[in-house]
């Protein structure tokens, strides 16, 4: 819905609206995955057996702010390598946030 509300706004003036739902990504907004254990996890369940980087991210702005997405509006991009996680794997995720968390 935001990015149709956005789209309907700024659509007549040629701006496209896009929304950007990052994977996993190694940064300080997400502490679990600085520690080789989340990492690992995080790792044995992707697609193509590695964590991303920042630059995966910037890559996909950088296209929606060329004029190769001209026609791209109103989306949820998933630049994401992650299968779906089971209800375990999830409660997995939540106990290495729990202790990561606990040594800050």
């Amino acid at each position: 819905m935001l990015s149709l509300n956005f789209a309907q706004l700024l659509g007549p003036r040629g701006i496209t609206a896009n929304i950007i739902v990052p994977g996993s990504v190694p940064t300080d907004m997400n502490p679990p995955l600085k520690t080789e254990e989340g990492r690992n996890f995080v790792v044995s369940h992707t697609a193509l057996g590695r964590s991303a980087v920042a630059k995966d991210m910037t890559d996909v702005v950088v296209f929606l702010a060329s004029d190769d997405s001209r026609w791209v509006t109103t989306q949820y991009l998933f630049p994401r390598s992650e299968r779906c996680f089971e209800v375990s794997a999830e409660r997995k995720i939540v106990d290495i946030k729990t202790r990561v968390l606990n040594r800050i």
